[in-house]
C-alpha cells in the first residue's frame, strides 16, 4: 500500500492507494494487462469509500443510539 499525494483537507481514508509491481511478477504481468490492473485500482478505490460510507454511519447509529 502507498499514500497519495494529498492535501489538508483529506483524510487517510481518501489517501490510501494498492500498489503492485507487476514488472516483478512475471506472471501476473502477462495475464493483466496495465488497462487491467488500473480498472482494478478504480474499482478498489470505489469499494473502499463504500467502506469509509458504511463506518461513518456506523458510528452516526451509535452516536444516535445514546
Amino acid at each position: 500500500a502507498s499514500r497519495l499525494k494529498v492535501d489538508l483537507a483529506d483524510n487517510a481514508w481518501d489517501a490510501l492507494n494498492f500498489q503492485y509491481p507487476m514488472d516483478k511478477i512475471e506472471p501476473l504481468y502477462s495475464i493483466l494487462s496495465p488497462d487491467l490492473v488500473e480498472n482494478y485500482q478504480r474499482i478498489f478505490q470505489f469499494l473502499w469509500k463504500i467502506k469509509r460510507i458504511e463506518q461513518v454511519l456506523k458510528d452516526i447509529w451509535i452516536i444516535h443510539l445514546k
